[in-house]
């Protein structure tokens, strides 16, 4: 029953005289139970109250069956003995019904709303949580996209790399073979020899370069390299003169080349050299093995990725306080840098002293320094031809080589 209802019922109520007992008993249970009664509800009633039960009576019989209590006007005119006439029940019933239907209707409709707004606000947090949720869920899903794509990318970039390094150590190893060029009926075998001849003609003579290489030979007594447990390994050994000279001090020591005419020559003289490419023996070394790796006039002909990776396997084969010495071109010397350095046509290009340094720095050797080597000679009064300009000299005077020497 709709308010509007009730309250029309409870007004009609207040003006009976004696009121109906059908809408009193009407106006009872919308007071005590908010609803109307049934029909079997309504004849129960009727026959109470014809059988001489008194309103007030019944009113409570029906209270105390449901478990709710009487209005406190209704109690409060009983107390004053004027519930005996029906008039007066009645409007004490209907005044009470009006203001509790009201209020309780009133309370509902603020129920009502107040549960609509909680609804509405729910759906509204669960649609921004649902929202965060999957934002979330897609930013996460993004950043794994992402994170396996660069991973992917970084694995396709290690593997070109590893393999570029191998190709680059292969034309390192065979420069000559690939840096002039091939007549008809030519072999590689016939570049090699041509590559032996070369250096016999312009690197100097065995005994020269015996000489030359002589001033290492502290290092290595210094640094206890050349015994048994601290080997000596020479990569691009070329005809064996330092390999030789190592031996006739009694230290041990081993050469490798890449060009089987000049291992050839140095087998002939009894020489412990071997074919194969300087890298790839140093890579192959068990770790912490060798006292020492030398390298003269091998440096230049390399790639720098080759060149590298050159200095960091230098770094795990040798033992602790173990040496390197790379011995290449000056280019501090003009002459060496704008000329001398092109006569070889392996050469790749020149290191600059501060490169080396920096890649030894870089692989992890200390005491790293350069010993500048083997003076020009220059003509006499050439000075006399040279503006006095600060530095300018020194770029005629300074030694045609220079030594890398670093220690583990």
């Amino acid at each position: 029953m709709a308010v509007s209802e009730s309250l029309t019922l409870i007004d009609q109520l207040d003006g009976l005289a004696p009121p109906d007992a059908a809408r009193f008993v009407l106006d009872a249970y919308l007071l005590l139970l908010l609803r109307p009664p049934t029909a079997d509800e309504t004849a129960t009633a009727l026959e109470r109250i014809a059988d001489g039960v008194p309103p007030v009576e019944w009113m409570r019989e029906l209270a105390g069956a449901h478990a709710v209590a009487i209005p406190e006007t209704i109690e409060r005119h009983e107390r004053r003995g004027r519930l005996c006439r029906w008039p007066i029940l009645g409007r004490a019933l209907a005044g009470a019904v009006r203001r509790q239907v009201t209020a309780d209707f009133a309370l509902a409709a603020r129920l009502a709303l107040a549960e609509r707004r909680a609804s509405a606000l729910d759906q509204r947090l669960g649609a921004a949580e649902e929202l965060s949720r999957r934002e979330r869920i897609d930013r996460l899903a993004e950043a794994s996209a992402t994170t396996a794509a660069a991973s992917r990318s970084s694995e396709r970039l290690t593997a070109l790399e590893e393999r570029m390094a191998a190709v680059e150590r292969v034309a390192a190893g065979y420069e000559v073979r690939l840096a002039l060029p091939r007549h008809a009926g030519a072999t590689a075998v016939d570049l090699d020899r041509l590559y032996a001849s070369f250096e016999n003609t312009f690197r100097g003579t065995r005994e020269q370069i015996r000489e030359r290489v002589g001033c290492y030979l502290p290092l290595m007594k210094k640094a206890s390299a050349g015994t048994a447990e601290r080997p000596i390994l020479d990569i691009g050994c070329g005809r064996g003169e330092w390999i030789e000279l190592l031996g006739a001090e009694g230290l041990v020591a081993e050469g490798v080349d890449t060009n089987p005419h000049t291992v050839a020559y140095c087998a002939s003289l009894g020489l412990p050299v071997r074919l194969g490419d300087g890298l790839a023996t140093l890579e192959a070394a068990a770790e912490e093995s060798l006292g020492a790796v030398t390298a003269f006039h091998v440096v230049e002909h390399m790639p720098f990725a080759a060149l590298a990776q050159l200095f960091s396997a230098c770094h795990k084969a040798l033992k602790t306080r173990g040496l390197i010495v790379f011995e290449t071109p000056n280019c501090n010397n003009l002459l060496v840098a704008s000329q001398s350095f092109y006569l070889d046509p392996t050469h790749l290009r020149p290191i600059p002293s501060l490169t080396a340094l920096f890649l030894a720095q870089f692989a992890g050797f200390r005491d790293c320094r350069i010993i500048e080597i083997n003076p020009p000679m220059l003509v006499e009064g050439w000075a006399d031809a040279v503006p006095e300009v600060p530095g300018l000299r020194r770029l005629f005077e300074a030694p045609l080589d220079y030594a890398l020497i670093a220690e583990k």
